[in-house]
Order: structure tokens, then C-alpha cells, then sequence
């Protein structure tokens, strides 16, 4: 009976059964989980690196806007500086050109025969030079005042420098507490095995 599957000697050899004496099948097993944990181990390895690489692009950045906002501020400072000198300047100017208005009051005064040193008339150029000095105070004041807030601005940039330069992360750190929180599932897998 050829071609049933029974040769003209009896019937077809039965396959070996598995052992579990570290057989072909227990040997098998054991190579897939030990591919199995070099891969999550490689997978550990990649994460680190990961981490490593990521918290210096984070410092990067974190230093590149902060040195932006440290010469923000020194930008900002300067500027705070020329306002205050120009406020004094257009002060000064202010106090000549009353000078000038009280000078051509008095000879005014004068031309017409009227005493500049008593009465109103001296009241009047004492009233001018005041109101002169009072705009005078005014603007310096007012470029005073502008000055400090920009200073204070200024000040605002570099608190939010430092502060971004203390949010950087130390590379080894990261790759370190990554590969350390890939060891849990892997050695979860091998006691699995």
C-alpha cells in the first residue's frame, strides 16, 4: 500500500515528543527571551541616550534665551540712561530759555522807564523764573520716572535670565534616571523566564 502514507514496511515512524529536560523546544524558548531582554535592554540604552540628548538641547535653548534677555537688558538699561541725561538736557534748556523770557521782560520794562527791581514788576519775572523752574522739574521728573520703568523692565529680564538658566537639566542625570526606570519592566521580563 504505497501512497496511503505506510511504507511496505509497516506504518510511518511517530515524531519525537518534546522534553522538558532542556530539549529542542526549552532551548528555543530560553534564545527568544534572552533576545527579547537584549532588545529592551538596547531599548534602555536608546531611551538614556534620549534623555541625555534632550536635556542638552534643553540647556542649549534655556541659555540662548537667556543671553537674549541679558542683552535685552543692557539694551534696555542704556536706554533708561540717554532718556535720563536727555530729560536733565531739555531741563537745562527749559531753565535758559525762562532766563531769556524773564531777561526780555525786564527789558521790556526797563525801555519803558518802569523799575524792574520792585512792585509788579518784579513779581512778574519772579512769577515767570518760577514757572520756568516748575517746567524745568517737570521734565526732569518725567524722564525720571520714564527711567525707572524701564529700569525696572530691565531688572525684570535678568530675574527671568537667571531663572531660565536654573531650569537646566544635567545631561548624565537624565540618561542615568532614564536607564534606571527601563530596569523595572526588564527585570519584571526576566523573572518571567
Amino acid at each position: 500500500m504505497i501512497g496511503l502514507g505506510y511504507t511496505q514496511f509497516g506504518p510511518p515512524p511517530t515524531p519525537p515528543t518534546p522534553t522538558t529536560s532542556g530539549g529542542a523546544a526549552s532551548g528555543g524558548s530560553n534564545v527568544l527571551g534572552g533576545a527579547a531582554m537584549g532588545l529592551m535592554a538596547a531599548g534602555a540604552v536608546i531611551k538614556a541616550f534620549g534623555a541625555y540628548q534632550a536635556a542638552k538641547s534643553h540647556n542649549k535653548s534655556m541659555e540662548y534665551q537667556a543671553a537674549i534677555l541679558e542683552q535685552n537688558k543692557r539694551r534696555m538699561l542704556q536706554y533708561a540712561e540717554d532718556v535720563r541725561k536727555a530729560g536733565a538736557e531739555k531741563g537745562r534748556r527749559q531753565r535758559i530759555f525762562s532766563e531769556e523770557v524773564v531777561g526780555v521782560q525786564r527789558a521790556a520794562a526797563a525801555s519803558s522807564g518802569v523799575r524792574v527791581d520792585s512792585g509788579s514788576t518784579l513779581d512778574i519775572t519772579e512769577s515767570t523764573a518760577s514757572l520756568g523752574e516748575a517746567d524745568a522739574l517737570d521734565i526732569e521728573y518725567n524722564a525720571l520716572r520714564q527711567s525707572m520703568s524701564v529700569e525696572s523692565k530691565a531688572i525684570s529680564m535678568g530675574v527671568q535670565a537667571g531663572l531660565l538658566r536654573s531650569t537646566k537639566r544635567d545631561p548624565g542625570l537624565a540618561a542615568v534616571s532614564s536607564g534606571l526606570g527601563s530596569l523595572g519592566p526588564l527585570a519584571a521580563f526576566g523573572a518571567m523566564l
